[in-house]
């Protein structure tokens, strides 16, 4: 009989949480001034310990990078790696975030009096956490659906099409939901589209329209490609619309609201006509000029890569999961238009 593994004891449980965050931060999309990743760092293993049962997931550096860099452009300017406290950086820093850290703590990621910034990330991290259990939880089962019974709704040729080419919307929306698009868009126009979208529904439960009215925006394409092409457009969305202006966030949550409140197939229509009036015509198809990066080409899927992936989820989540959807997805799509009707009588 083999020997029982020993348990880890919590240092080395804090020690590879703390290594797994420093791979990730060294990865970040979003660019940080110096000194700021360890703020950032802080915010991660702090809300991580809290929350044990979801703990730190791969996606949420990014979107506390994002949240640290708006906060800092509010406050003032980024931290200095050789400031001396908060107040040469911030302001209206108060007297008990510029202390320094006690003699010999400098190392504690856990042992540093937080500034103002990192505090207030914090909190508004705290608060989206809450907010995206959905896709940080065990239980996604229900993303893929409500995207696929939208677009079932607003657009039926669309969305037959693409499952007739077995197009697997679990990784899609497990790439666009868990960082909220930022991947999808520059840092402006993520930093908009998170705008609009808080603005529209603070509750996050806009976001399968959203994504519904960005696959819309590739409607002409999505039509006329097969598997592979239909899966680089989606899994690779930045480099199918940065050419043509389709990559821009704006009027994406008007147009997720409009589907949300009436996902019929004339909204549908109504979107994709004014998709053609802000952008004009689709460009013939062509392939993305590739990008000699590294980080661009660990990201890149080939058709081969794609179909893999699909593969993989398929296996899964249980098998294909064709045109059905839950009886939950059909009621969530129901609801607006519901309590709309209610509304008006």
């Amino acid at each position: 009989m083999a020997p029982l593994k020993p348990k880890r004891t919590e240092a080395q449980t804090f020690a590879e949480l703390c290594a797994q965050i420093d791979i990730d931060l060294r990865r970040l999309s979003v660019d940080l001034p110096d000194g700021a990743s360890a703020q950032v760092k802080r915010i991660l293993l702090v809300w991580a310990r809290l929350n044990r049962e979801t703990g730190y997931r791969q996606g949420m550096h990014e979107l506390a990078a994002l949240i640290w860099r708006v906060c800092s452009g509010e406050r003032g300017d980024a931290p200095r790696e050789d400031a001396d406290d908060a107040s040469t950086y911030l302001p209206d820093a108060r007297p008990q975030d510029a202390q320094r850290p006690a003699a010999g703590a400098s190392d504690d990621p856990l042992n540093t009096p937080p500034t103002t910034v990192e505090a207030d990330a914090f909190a508004l991290f705290g608060a989206l956490m809450r907010r995206m259990d959905t896709w940080f939880g065990r239980d996604r089962s229900n993303s893929a659906s409500l995207l696929k019974a939208a677009l079932h709704r607003v657009d039926p040729a669309l969305s037959e099409h693409l499952a007739q080419e077995r197009i697997e919307w679990q990784p899609v929306v497990m790439r666009w939901h868990r960082v909220l698009y930022m991947y999808e868009f520059s840092f402006s126009d993520a930093v908009r589209l998170w705008d609009d979208l808080f603005h529209a529904d603070p509750t996050l439960q806009l976001v399968h329209f959203v994504s519904a009215a960005m696959v819309l925006r590739l409607r002409e394409r999505l039509l006329t490609a097969d598997f592979g092409r239909a899966a680089l457009l989606l899994y690779r969305y930045s480099e199918f619309t940065e050419s043509d202006g389709r990559q821009s966030s704006l009027g994406l949550v008007d147009q997720a609201v409009r589907l949300r409140d009436s996902p019929d197939q004339e909204t549908g229509a109504a979107v994709v006509a004014e998709n053609a009036a802000m952008f004009g015509p689709l460009p013939v198809p062509r392939e993305p000029v590739p990008r000699v990066n590294a980080s661009a080409a660990l990201r890149g899927l080939t058709d081969a890569g794609v179909q893999r992936l699909s593969e993989i989820m398929r296996r899964f989540t249980g098998g294909d999961e064709g045109t059905e959807w839950s009886p939950f997805a059909e009621e969530m799509l129901n609801y607006h238009a519901a309590r709309r009707a209610r509304n008006r009588s």
